[in-house]
Formats: C-alpha cells, structure tokens, sequence
C-alpha cells in the first residue's frame, strides 16, 4: 500500500464495484473512507460496503454546485487531510485542485495499480469501466495509456 487515505465518491466505487475491481481501492490505500451522500448513493449498486470502508460524516461545502456525494467527499478529504480525492464529476475534480485536494480518479486509480503490480495492464481494465458507463474523451484515454506505456498497443 502507498497512501495512507484516500477519500472517495461514488462513480469510481460503483465503476470499480461493475468491473469486479472494488478491491484494488483496499490494495492501492491504507483507508478509503466516505462520507453519508456518498453510502447513500453506492447503497443500491454494491448492496452494501466491504468493511474496510469507512463511513464518516463531515460538514459539507456550501452554495456549491455539485451533487451531494461530491459536496461531502470534497468536505471530507478537507476534513481528514486525505492523500487523495478519488473523484471522476469534472467539476468536482476542479474544485478540489482550487482548495488544494490531490485528486485522482478510476483511471488513475488503475494507474496506481499498474505501478504497484496489482494489476497486468491498465487498457482491458480502463475499456471495461468504459463499457460499464465511465465517460472519459480519447485525448484523456489515451494519455493514461501513454502514462504506463500502453499506447501502442
């Protein structure tokens, strides 16, 4: 494990949970913590959370234009210092590098998995959050690709 805790919302848990890599949260970060919008919103796609996340409640940020999960993630990772914001919303992403978060998201989760030897290759893994409703431009895909060297294949 490299991190200590990562804070996330819920398209990658749910990304993550439909591709069968869930885990690899477990396995790249010490803690994953999230807070209630975010159990809210997860609840009816993962039929509960693996007990190695934790829920936690944090003041969320007013008069932002975000949905409820980002608004409490973002609050949250303020809140607990996190290492990382796993997050993929764009608006969300921006806001949290303005406060000063470190941000990732599904694809540079698998990144991150790539590089510890987790997982064999990042393209099969990246395509089949794609099909399972990750929305992410080609210049962006294949830059993650071209970031563990996977472009040319």
């Amino acid at each position: 494990m490299t991190e200590s805790l990562a804070v996330t919302d819920s398209s990658p848990l749910i990304i993550l949970w439909q591709t069968g890599r869930l885990e690899l949260l477990n396995q790249v970060f010490d803690r994953v913590a999230i807070p209630p919008a975010v159990e809210r919103e997860v609840r009816p796609s993962l039929r509960g959370l693996p007990s190695w996340i934790d829920q936690q409640a944090a003041l969320p940020l007013l008069d932002v234009d975000l949905g409820p999960g980002e608004r409490e993630a973002i609050a949250l990772a303020l809140a607990l210092n996190a290492d990382y914001l796993i997050v993929d919303d764009l608006p969300a992403r921006r806001l949290a590098t303005r406060l000063g978060l470190r941000i990732t998201g599904s694809a540079g989760l698998l990144v991150r998995a790539r590089r510890l030897g987790l997982i064999d290759a990042v393209r099969p893994e990246l395509d089949a959050m794609i099909a399972s409703g990750l929305y992410m431009s080609r210049q962006v895909y294949l830059e993650v690709l071209g970031s563990v060297g996977e472009a040319g294949r």
